[in-house]
C-alpha cells in the first residue's frame, strides 16, 4: 500500500513539473514575440500616441482596410471622442497596453487594436465592412 502512495505522489510531482515547464516555456515564447514586435518602435505614453500608432500601422492582413481608413478624414484627424476611444490596461506578460478603438457610424464599422507600451500594434480586430 505504501508503494501506491509513493507512486501517486511521484505522478503528482511529475505533472506539476510538466505544467510549470509548459507555463515557463509559454512565457518565454510570449516574451520573445513581444521583444520582436517592439524592435525599432517609438514608445507609447499617452492615448494620442496609441491612436497614432494605429493610424501608422501597416499589416499584411489588414492592408486594404487601413488603406480605405486613411482616406477618411475622421480617421486621420479625429481624436478622443471623435470616433476614437482608448483604454489603458495591464496584462499578464505586458506591463502596459492600450486598447484603441475607432468607430464609424456610416458605414457601420469598428476596428479595435491592442497597442503595446513599446509602440507596437499587437493585434487588430474588425467588425463590419467599409463600403462607400
Amino acid at each position: 500500500m505504501r508503494w501506491v502512495k509513493i507512486a501517486f505522489l511521484t505522478l503528482i510531482g511529475v505533472l506539476v513539473a510538466v505544467i510549470l515547464f509548459l507555463f515557463s516555456f509559454g512565457a518565454v515564447l510570449q516574451y520573445q514575440r513581444i521583444s520582436k514586435l517592439c524592435t525599432g518602435k517609438t514608445k507609447v505614453e499617452t492615448p494620442y500616441d496609441a491612436i497614432n500608432a494605429v493610424r501608422n500601422y501597416d499589416d499584411r492582413y489588414h492592408r486594404d482596410t487601413f488603406a480605405e481608413l486613411r482616406k477618411i478624414l475622421l480617421f486621420q484627424e479625429g481624436g478622443l471622442g471623435e470616433g476614437w476611444s482608448v483604454r489603458k490596461e495591464t496584462k499578464l506578460f505586458v506591463i502596459d497596453e492600450f486598447e484603441v478603438e475607432f468607430v464609424l457610424r456610416n458605414p457601420e464599422f469598428v476596428i479595435e487594436c491592442d497597442v503595446l507600451a513599446c509602440g507596437a500594434v499587437n493585434r487588430c480586430k474588425t467588425l463590419g465592412h467599409l463600403k462607400f
